[in-house]
């Protein structure tokens, strides 16, 4: 868990579905606490595990910030 506090984001492996990767990132509020919800992406063939994890963690800031 402390590496996927360093950056930004957790990775999972066939947790929910054999063969599936998740990248996913916390969703905050302004302040920086957890809002107990996360961005994320799923894919059922490789990916590019560090490229989907900067695209979530954006995506999660452009969340916060609206």
């Amino acid at each position: 868990m402390t590496e996927a506090r360093g950056r930004g984001y957790v990775v999972t492996h066939g947790q929910l579905t054999p063969g599936a990767i998740g990248v996913a990132a916390p969703l905050r509020d302004r302040t920086g606490r957890s809002l107990d919800a996360s961005i994320s992406v799923v894919a059922l063939r490789e990916l590019d595990i560090e490229r989907a994890g900067e695209l979530v963690v954006q995506a999660a800031g452009a969340v916060t910030a609206a």
